[in-house]
């Protein structure tokens, strides 16, 4: 598949990479990678350093993801992909991903989360027939990409509570 039909795919979805101080260069490569698909509005998320998360003794990922989900929530933002900074979308099901990513756009009642890559434990939302369309290039387990929706988001900031506590990956 040419990477320039992922362009209209991708392009007008927000990205996020989940990451913190000491694993820039990761997400700037992941970025990179990223962009040679045809993602284009890429955020790197830095949720240790949001003030809005007054619980610093949750992990800097789970701070990330809910950083993104408050972000979603505050710009009413339709929906983001969501990649951890070691992401890397598997070159062979590249079409697949594409597929999976039309279909949600043209079925965005049937969904809340897509799962793009493995999840360390069963998901606690329903993914699309198992994809693994993305992986680790660190090669750790987690659920290293997704397609997230605002609703998701707005449940999940709803019950989690107060102090975000429970990060997405442990829930």
């Amino acid at each position: 598949m040419s990477i320039k039909n992922f362009n209209k795919t991708v392009e007008d979805i927000p990205t996020c990479i989940l990451t913190c101080d000491k694993l820039t260069n990761d997400a700037l490569k992941c970025r990179k990678r990223l962009e040679d698909y045809g993602f284009s509005d890429i955020k790197l998320t830095y949720g240790d350093n949001d003030d809005r998360l007054t619980n610093k003794k949750i992990h800097w990922q789970a701070r990330s993801f809910i950083s993104t989900c408050l972000d979603m929530i505050e710009n009413d933002t339709e929906y983001v992909f969501i990649f951890e900074e070691d992401a890397e979308i598997v070159e062979n099901r590249s079409d697949k991903f594409k597929r999976s990513i039309e279909w949600a756009l043209q079925n965005k009642d049937k969904w809340d989360i897509i799962y793009g890559g493995c999840a360390a434990l069963n998901p606690m939302f329903p993914s699309l027939d198992n994809l693994d369309l993305s992986y680790s290039s660190k090669a750790q387990a987690g659920a290293h990409s997704m397609l997230f929706s605002l609703h998701a988001a707005k449940e999940y900031v709803k019950y989690n509570g107060p102090d975000y506590d429970l990060p997405f990956d442990m829930a």
